[in-house]
């Protein structure tokens, strides 16, 4: 699974279930716990989706730049279609 695809599944969470016992320990109530973890999976969805557009900026410019496929450039295209597990 690539990255584009990992980041369109995320997006099929609506909730999540917090560690209540984690959340209590921290002073949280049940609802604050969910309302955090929601917000937290949609800001992790936002910041990957953020962090793969500036790669393939990063690319297009690196390739504009120096017009030829450079090391990085490869690097960077590479990782974007690749199979996540794969570069863990």
């Amino acid at each position: 699974m690539d990255i584009a695809e990992i980041v369109e599944n995320l997006e099929l969470i609506e909730t999540v279930t917090p560690n209540y016992s984690l959340s209590g320990h921290r002073g949280m109530s049940y609802r604050e716990a969910e309302k955090i973890v929601n917000k937290a999976v949609y800001e992790a969805c936002d910041a990957i989706e953020k962090a793969v557009e500036l790669l393939e900026e990063s690319k297009e410019e690196l390739q504009n730049s120096y017009g030829i496929e450079t090391d990085l450039v490869k690097k960077i295209d590479s990782f974007l279609k690749s199979d996540l597990k794969d570069c863990l």
